[in-house]
């Protein structure tokens, strides 16, 4: 009948409207709880003095202005000094941990460069709150194996600099650069050889 059809009408708009409260504070929920997480993320501003040149020779009237010509030996000639071997990015994560030892380095991202400077951010995360240790999607920054990840070159750009990729010629950057030398040092003698 007429009032049978009314009735399974208002029913199935009620359980559609009901669903559609339920999704929204459900949303409104999981948003609240992403920034209430967003509070135990550390963010720090760092600037890196940049590296002088790679040029031949340093001129006497500063030291950051750099000429071609150089008067003396050929020893003095050359651009292939000791240079650092890791990113400046990676000295950010670096000085970041050592000011703040009781956070771990999550990652770090390039902000801006001028001619004496490189900026970063650096994310880290507090590994004692609970609201931390309680999420299973970055609860595993809290075991004692990442405490100062950043040193020892398991970060994002640590893994760069250690050459960590994947294709052809990078087997022998696993586990280590010093690993791999000592494990082809060792003799092997096995049983059945």
């Amino acid at each position: 009948s007429f009032l049978d059809i009314i009735s399974s009408f208002l029913v199935c708009l009620l359980s559609h409207i009901l669903l559609h409260i339920l999704l929204f504070a459900y949303s409104l929920f999981l948003l609240m709880s992403s920034l209430f997480f967003l509070f135990f993320f550390f963010f720090f501003f760092l600037m890196i003095r940049r590296p002088p040149r790679s040029t031949l020779s340093s001129s006497s009237a500063a030291s950051d202005v750099y000429k071609r010509q150089v008067y003396g030996k050929p020893r003095n000639a050359g651009v292939n000094a000791l240079k650092f071997r890791r990113s400046l990015r990676s000295k950010a994560e670096e000085k970041a941990g050592q000011r703040c030892g009781n956070l771990r380095v999550l990652n770090s991202y390039w902000i801006n460069a001028d001619a004496t400077y490189k900026y970063f951010e650096v994310i880290m995360i507090d590994p004692s709150h609970k609201a931390i240790r309680r999420d299973p999607r970055i609860n595993w920054i809290c075991q004692p194996t990442h405490k100062h990840r950043e040193l020892r070159g398991l970060t994002s750009a640590g893994k760069q600099n250690r050459g960590m990729a994947k294709g052809h010629g990078h087997n022998k950057r696993r586990p280590s650069r010093f690993g791999t030398w000592k494990r082809q040092q060792q003799l092997s003698l096995r049983r059945y050889r």
